[in-house]
């Protein structure tokens, strides 16, 4: 297992355990796995290109890696702050009304997340979109075997009650639709 921190419950410390960040490189040896999951953290990695080479690097040849994770930044929970009750906080509010509002609604879970108390919220996630993603699979040097791009459309009414939170961001319909992301890359034999 490897994540930034051991976040494991009792039943699964028996598995080793590896520390650090995906975008640099892991003490762990070229070519090692057959195949590697992950699930929830693409949208947060800040370099998600480096951070699938070195998914890549220690992939075994033939071997299989598969990513899923959701909301992407753009798409209706993008802001990953569920306890906000509409979609698109992120575009609707200033990052100052976002954090205010989530060190309040922290408060009721015992002093705030234990993964976000040294950055702020918006800062959680690398806000790629949608297009850049699917750049890095076609540039990673692995075959794309499996692409599920999923969609939420229910919540566009409030892009077309609030135009003026979305224009000049650059937004396409698929940036604010697709809100996950599920792909199964191989990586080709030498």
């Amino acid at each position: 297992m490897h994540d930034l921190q051991d976040w494991r419950e009792p039943r699964n410390k028996s598995l080793d355990f590896v520390g650090g960040d995906l975008c640099k490189p892991l003490p762990i040896a070229e070519n090692s796995f057959d195949i590697i999951c992950s699930w929830n953290s693409f949208e947060h990695v800040p370099d998600p290109a480096a951070a699938l080479a070195e998914l890549l690097r220690i992939c075994k040849p033939g071997g299989h890696i598969y990513l899923w994770f959701n909301p992407l930044w753009c798409s209706p929970l993008g802001l990953h702050a569920l306890k906000f009750t509409m979609p698109y906080p992120q575009f609707l509010f200033s990052e100052e009304l976002i954090e205010t509002k989530m060190r309040e609604l922290a408060g009721d879970a015992g002093g705030g997340d234990h993964w976000s108390h040294h950055k702020k919220h918006v800062d959680l996630m690398n806000k790629v979109r949608l297009a850049t993603f699917r750049e890095i699979w076609k540039n990673s040097g692995g075959e794309v075997v499996f692409l599920n791009e999923t969609r939420n459309d229910q919540h566009l009414n409030v892009v077309a009650n609030f135009p003026q939170a979305f224009t000049g961001r650059g937004l396409t319909l698929e940036d604010l639709v697709t809100d996950g992301i599920e792909v199964l890359l191989r990586k080709p034999e030498r």
